[in-house]
């Protein structure tokens, strides 16, 4: 769990993903999600995440399988941390979802998941220009 934390804390940027189990995310995140309190408990107002970029992926057995639920879980537990959620853009802005099968064969998940990884990659070189962030 330590790899974890520290990974979030040198990181500029974390996309986060999870399968949809009954409109929430997998135990294994959860767990991990759950986990990270320590952060706001060890660090209080001075939370080393804030103005990190972060983006959410949920996947599932059907194009309304309970994506956008679990989207709100991942996205609020970055809310938490401080970090600024990037959505996929304003056409669809649901970041992902998956059909039965392949996830390579499923286009419009695979376009949503490009629209966010292109917003995120952009918000971040815009803030490496504004001095916000390390360069690269």
């Amino acid at each position: 769990m330590q790899d974890i934390i520290d990974a979030f804390f040198w990181c500029d940027g974390i996309i986060l993903g999870s399968p949809v189990y009954f409109g929430m995310v997998s135990g294994q995140l959860k767990i991990m999600m759950d986990r990270c309190v320590s952060i706001r408990a060890n660090y209080g107002d001075t939370m080393p995440m804030s103005g990190k970029l972060g983006g959410a992926i949920a996947c599932a057995n059907s194009r309304n399988g309970g994506q956008e639920t679990t989207l709100q879980n991942l996205q609020t537990f970055m809310l938490q941390l401080n970090i600024q959620v990037i959505s996929d853009g304003p056409i669809f802005c649901h970041s992902g979802g998956t059909i039965v099968g392949e996830a390579s064969k499923d286009s419009w998940g695979l376009e949503t998941v490009n629209n966010l990884s292109n917003n995120m990659g952009n918000l971040m070189i815009k803030n490496m220009n504004k001095g916000a962030l390390p360069p690269l």
